[in-house]
């Protein structure tokens, strides 16, 4: 999101509780580079975290009973074809435990989120 920089930019103060980061020193040139920070996303029934190099990875959706976690090195395999879910347990636990701590913060999805079969019948 860029309202944090369009928010510095006028001179304006951050609110606190606002998703995004001010690039302007990086665009100042203040800063090399925009910092390592987690990024979670969901997408209907698809669901992922990235930090640094790994990517974690639900393709079944949230909630889904039996769905498993993918986990995957960008830096070393960007095209994500080698799933290092079993070599690198304590990485995907890790990863699974804040995957689960920022859903939580968010609302249910409103569409594709069910799993097969439950939808809602129109009326």
């Amino acid at each position: 999101r860029v309202q944090p920089t369009a928010v510095a930019a006028a001179g304006g103060r951050r609110p606190e509780r606002i998703d995004g980061v001010d690039l302007l020193p990086l665009a100042a040139g203040r800063r090399k580079d925009s910092g390592e920070r987690t990024l979670f996303w969901r997408m209907g029934r698809n669901a992922a975290l990235r930090r640094g190099k790994w990517k974690l990875v639900r393709q079944s959706g949230p909630n889904v009973a039996g769905a498993a976690f993918e986990l995957y090195d960008l830096e070393r395999d960007p095209q994500e074809t080698a799933n290092l879910a079993n070599s690198h347990r304590a990485v995907l636990d890790e990863l699974a435990r804040e995957w689960a701590a920022l859903d939580a913060q968010m609302v249910p999805p409103l569409w594709g989120g069910r799993a097969a079969g439950t939808a809602k019948k129109d009326r």
